[in-house]
């Protein structure tokens, strides 16, 4: 640690910026006594000041310490990862402090749609919508018009109740029945931003359209937590 005092010391004000305390102090008379890191630091902020006086032709050594730890501790509070990095951290090819983020965005939109769906006309007969209610073995009917394109849903969670009420049953239609979704997922969605749309609606199910607004599928929350899973075992491994 004493030498720094008549160098430049790069090295350890570089490793104490990494958060690398102990690499420094393994070269340290601190490695003899127990220590605690403020104690380190408080210690090279002094060393900073002595410098200034040890040698000759340090006259702005401290003003330039002040410059460079304000723009360090500047960037890195806008910016914990490092600019040559970004493009990579956000394309996922590398991993930050952000590893939720990270892991996600390997995910892709299109892996995730379940196209195994129920749809229906918008303009479709009781009769036609009474033999899906039927046959279906979904939780939730897609109402789509003459171009494929989504109108509403109808959730079953909402029909059951009215089936065992005849009252109701024979009064039944799609435009009676459907509602629009709370949300809508766009197959150029980033999976980052489809998770926020699932937070903020608190749904469990979200459908997707094409840009043209073609109805494609939906991705559930709980299919893109199991894929999250499943790829936290592989980088974990």
């Amino acid at each position: 640690m004493y030498p720094p005092l008549f160098g430049e010391g790069y090295d350890t004000i570089k490793a104490i910026t990494d958060g690398k305390i102990q690499a420094v102090v393994d070269n340290s008379f601190f490695r003899f006594i127990s220590y605690r890191e403020w104690v380190v630091l408080v210690f090279v902020a002094v060393i900073c000041l002595l410098k200034a006086f040890s040698t000759s032709g340090y006259d702005l050594f401290i003003p330039l310490m002040l410059v460079s730890v304000i723009f360090f501790l500047t960037v890195k509070w806008f910016s914990p990862i490092s600019p040559d990095l970004r493009k990579l951290a956000e394309e996922g090819k590398i991993f930050t402090r952000e590893h939720d983020r990270n892991l996600l965005s390997l995910l892709h939109i299109l892996d995730l749609i379940d196209k195994d769906i129920q749809v229906i006309n918008v303009n479709a007969s009781r009769t036609e919508l009474a033999e899906m209610f039927r046959t279906g073995k979904r939780n939730m009917i897609s109402v789509i018009d003459e171009n494929r394109k989504l109108v509403g849903i109808i959730s079953m969670d909402d029909v059951r109740p009215l089936l065992f009420n005849p009252d109701v049953y024979d009064m039944l239609s799609v435009k009676g029945l459907m509602k629009q979704p709370p949300n809508v997922i766009s197959d150029l969605d980033t999976v980052v931003s489809v998770v926020k749309k699932f937070d903020e609606t608190g749904a469990w199910n979200l459908p997707v359209v094409k840009i043209s607004g073609e109805f494609v599928g939906f991705i559930s929350k709980s299919g893109i937590l199991n894929s999250y899973r499943q790829l936290l075992r592989s980088h974990s491994g």
